[in-house]
């Protein structure tokens, strides 16, 4: 018969203890998370002042072209336009595309509208748009050009609003209700799940999430533009849901055995890309999908098979050498591992950067590569063939910019060679980015007080210059703080974990991230080219968000697997995984 012992105390506290004990198991990330968003809301206060300040500063009233009732009303405001005639013209196409019910997102909307060239000849005294279409080459009787040139566009944004001051700040509340909502649903799933992973997690991603809004809502002008925040929360709501269901995947038992099944799914995706894939406009990288970016997914699938192969073969890596007579010399000086344990990893990642190079984006090849360089030298605890890894991809960066193929590498590393003078299209980036760091100084120019939309790419590539300009050296370290919090506690969840499996999968989604911060970090200050990849939880991407929160909800579900267990489980992994985390940890000082 079973005997149950229990102390007195225990028996004292009864079923309403036990009942309420998932409430205070996680009393302390409750009260970090609710310190968080106490930061975000006046963060959030004073970016708001901010914005608005710089609204009443305009001297005439612009009009809002939701409410327009009749053309008339438009002329007065189109003085950037050269002629009556034109101003009339305008006037009217605009006026026709508010009417009919077309969303309005933003005032530059109004660059998207397009006009039948032969419709341009049948009026008279539309003297520039006459000019503009006897440059159309081809059929000019399906031909059409656009109503307004940017310069026109531009002169007369700032006389249009497409909402107001009461909606804009309706729409931020709204949205920033269902941002803290989601944090707060996953604490209490996790409270009742018994979650035992550290209490800080939860809280720093908030912080970090909170900031990228932040700085959503300072890089847009509140009546003119696209409301960024709005797509940034809805990436960050569903980032939410996918990392409480990650967080209660047994990761040993799904996914341990399907290494392959992985690689196989990236090279499908990586396919798809290439033939149906699109990029930004001017760019001949190919990075979106079906409204989605691939090659977030494609990451994280990478680093699955990689777990799954190196859990298997590390210690075969480690022991067997190269026996066959043309390496056997070789052999002797240096420690080759045998090759059909090497080759089908190496082919497998040789093959996706093949892809990335096929799909002209340099950010996830440049990624994938130091990923797999970072767990191959963690799993043989040899760092020569790392470092000859390394120097074969910066031969090949090299070599593709001497031949200018792809065009996406070779202007990237033209911008980085020579920042200040350069020819290539958006190459002024990296001096804008360096600039705005410089006039943060120490303290910032304060919330909502920077003028970081002149930045090109801002809200993706440049995100951290943002946050240097308004939040200064302070903000930058604080949030380096916190990236460095989540990587140590990814860190020790690998080295705690209860597998060789949990272990690499743990450690390559934290480097994963980790070296994400490097990369895009270092693109900013000019240390590397511009990779292109998103700082986690910061840039604008809903693909980027969910994906980044995700990884940590795996990194919670291996932390509740390895709940108990000391670092020392893992030891034979110690001495190579500090290697690595020294190497990343100096770069990123």
């Amino acid at each position: 018969m079973a005997v149950t012992r229990s102390t007195a105390a225990e028996r004292d506290r009864g079923p309403a203890a036990a009942l309420f004990q998932p409430f205070r198991w996680r009393t302390m990330e409750l009260i970090a998370l609710v310190a968080a968003s106490v930061v975000i809301l006046a963060a959030i206060y004073l970016t708001y002042n901010g914005r608005v300040a710089r609204e009443e500063e305009t001297s005439k009233p612009p009009l809002n072209l939701l409410s327009v009732e009749r053309r008339e009303q438009l002329i007065p405001y189109l003085t950037a336009l050269p002629s009556a005639a034109e101003r009339d013209f305008a006037a009217r196409k605009i006026f026709e595309r508010v009417r009919d019910g077309s969303s309005l997102p933003n005032v530059g909307a109004l660059g998207r509208i397009r006009v039948p060239v032969r419709e341009i000849f049948a009026n008279r005294g539309l003297t520039d748009l006459h000019n503009r279409a006897k440059d159309i080459t081809g059929d000019r009787a399906t031909a059409t050009l656009p109503l307004l040139t940017g310069a026109q566009l531009s002169g007369i944004k700032p006389q249009f609003v497409v909402r107001t001051l009461n909606q804009y700040r309706r729409q931020l509340i709204l949205w920033s209700v269902i941002f803290f909502a989601g944090f707060y649903a996953v604490h209490v799933f996790w409270t009742f799940r018994r979650a035992r992973s550290s209490w800080f997690v939860l809280p720093a991603i908030h912080l970090l999430a909170g900031t990228g809004l932040v700085l959503m809502i300072t890089l847009r002008d509140p009546l003119r533009d696209t409301l960024t925040f709005a797509d940034f929360i809805q990436g960050a709501a569903m980032g939410c849901v996918a990392m409480a269901g990650a967080s209660v995947i047994d990761y040993r038992r799904v996914a341990g055995r399907l290494s392959f099944v992985w690689l196989i799914a990236a090279f499908a995706l990586s396919i798809a890309l290439i033939i149906f894939g699109s990029g930004p406009t001017g760019s001949d990288a190919k990075v979106n999908l079906l409204g989605f970016q691939p090659a977030e997914l494609i990451r994280i699938l990478i680093v699955l098979f990689l777990a799954g192969y190196f859990a298997d073969r590390w210690q075969l890596l480690r022991v067997l050498r190269e026996e066959r007579v043309e390496l056997a010399r070789v052999s002797k000086w240096v420690e080759v591992p045998r090759l059909e344990y090497l080759m089908p990893v190496l082919a497998g990642v040789v093959v996706s950067l093949a892809f990335f190079f096929f799909q002209r984006d340099l950010g996830p090849a440049l990624l994938i590569a130091a990923l797999f360089l970072s767990l191959y030298a963690v799993a043989r605890d040899r760092y020569l063939f790392a470092a000859a890894g390394f120097a074969l991809i910066l031969a090949g960066f090299v070599g593709g910019y001497m031949i200018g193929y792809p065009r996406t590498v070779s202007s990237r590393v033209a911008m980085w060679l020579t920042p200040w003078d350069n020819a290539v299209r958006g190459g002024e980036q990296v001096v804008q980015a360096l600039w705005a760091m410089a006039s943060g100084g120490i303290f910032g120019e304060g919330l909502g007080l920077g003028t970081p939309e002149i930045m090109p790419a801002a809200h993706t590539d440049l995100i951290l210059a943002v946050l240097g300009e308004e939040w200064g050296l302070i903000g930058v370290i604080g949030v380096f703080a916190l990236y460095a919090g989540l990587v140590w506690f990814g860190i020790r969840t690998a080295l705690r974990s209860r597998s060789d499996y949990s272990f690499f999968l743990g450690l390559g989604l934290t480097l994963s991230v980790a070296l994400q911060v490097a990369l895009i970090a270092g693109g900013v200050l000019d240390l590397l080219p511009l990779s292109g990849v998103v700082l986690p939880f910061l840039s604008y991407g809903r693909t980027a968000l969910i994906v980044n929160f995700a990884v940590f909800g795996v990194l919670v579900s291996l932390s509740n697997e390895a709940a108990g267990t000391k670092e020392s489980e893992r030891e034979s992994f110690h001495a190579s995984t500090r290697a690595v985390a020294i190497v990343l940890g100096v770069f990123c000082v």
